[in-house]
């Protein structure tokens, strides 16, 4: 974890260099770019949102598993929540629709692990506290020191994506509410998709091959300046290059991670900081899995690479929940023959 967030961090640096630089073209690595637009190590403007989005909720779960054992604990505490605060902003400048979308439940998610954690390492001393409290509420129900840092900070979060919605000062919002090119070649290339998909299904046209086989599909209205090498739909072109063996596949992968979720259900009141592991790791999958329904972030080797990362995360996360829950009933059993 610690190694992908030190890669999303050096996007995110170089996203705020480019913010200040003025947009110089040096500062952008590719020659086709949204040289308008902080893309950081990315070309496009909405694979780094949904980088800077899965930033916040890699920061969220790092900083509320910090100890309190050590001073370096506490930076490790408190730093990302400075660096959650950044990135909100910066979702909005970046000017990505999927970032907007995606943004408020990667901070809520956050939230949530930073409060849990803080109400887990405060739990026993507030329980010792509710002995002598004399006020009208119980001292285990009152919000501690870092609880209270935690709900401010998710308010401050909050208040600035409603000041900026108020002021209309979001590109990314901006673009929310207006229709553009994008919107209209979507719309026009869906049904070009759909007759894609019915003449290719069984076997498919071949991983890598899009681009080609679409220019045969392709009409007069669809012609533009520029061509398309993806179908802005990685779900979409996966099914249509990949046909029948694709899809198959594809309802194993789904039915493994609905496998992992239902482990999680039933086992969400046990061994906390494994269950917010496996919470981060299922989230970052549905994150990645929904921008791709309308764009193609999984065609950039560094997404394939994360998310590849991210499953064996959550296949660590999902072993260790088992073995701690197990270990957990055999104490409880223990105790009971005692």
């Amino acid at each position: 974890v610690l190694i992908l967030i030190a890669a999303l961090s050096a996007s995110i640096g170089l996203a705020v260099i480019q913010l200040l630089g003025g947009f110089d073209d040096l500062l952008y690595l590719y020659r086709i770019t949204n040289d308008t637009a902080a893309v950081g190590l990315f070309a496009n403007r909405n694979h780094q949102s949904l980088m800077l989005v899965l930033a916040i909720l890699l920061f969220g779960w790092y900083g509320s598993s910090a100890k309190k054992a050590s001073q370096r604990s506490v930076i490790s505490f408190y730093a990302p929540i400075a660096m959650i605060v950044l990135l909100v902003p910066l979702v909005f400048i970046t000017g990505s629709r999927v970032g907007l979308i995606l943004m408020l439940p990667a901070c809520a998610i956050s939230t949530y692990f930073y409060y849990s954690a803080s109400y887990s390492g405060n739990e026993s001393r507030n329980r010792g506290l509710q002995k002598t409290s004399s006020g009208p509420f119980p001292k285990s129900l009152l919000p501690s020191a870092r609880q209270r840092l935690v709900l401010g900070g998710a308010v401050v979060i909050f208040a600035m994506t409603g000041l900026s919605i108020y002021f209309s000062r979001s590109l990314a919002l901006d673009r929310l509410m207006a229709s553009g090119g994008v919107e209209e070649l979507r719309t026009q290339l869906f049904p070009l998709l759909i007759k894609m998909l019915n003449d290719h299904f069984a076997a498919g046209i071949g991983f890598g091959s899009f681009e080609h086989v679409y220019k045969s599909y392709e009409t007069i209205d669809m012609l533009r300046p520029s061509y398309l090498n993806e179908a802005h739909s990685d779900v979409m072109q996966y099914v249509i290059e990949g046909g029948i063996p694709a899809i198959a596949l594809l309802f194993v992968l789904l039915g493994w991670i609905f496998r992992q979720g239902w482990l999680l259900l039933s086992h969400w009141n046990s061994a906390r900081s494994a269950h917010q592991k496996v919470l981060m790791c299922l989230t970052a999958i549905l994150f990645v899995f929904g921008a791709s329904l309308l764009d193609y972030p999984l065609r950039v080797p560094s997404t394939m690479v994360f998310l590849a990362i991210i499953f064996c995360l959550l296949s660590d996360a999902a072993k260790d929940l088992r073995a701690r829950t197990k270990e957990g009933k055999d104490m409880a059993a223990h105790r009971d023959k005692i």
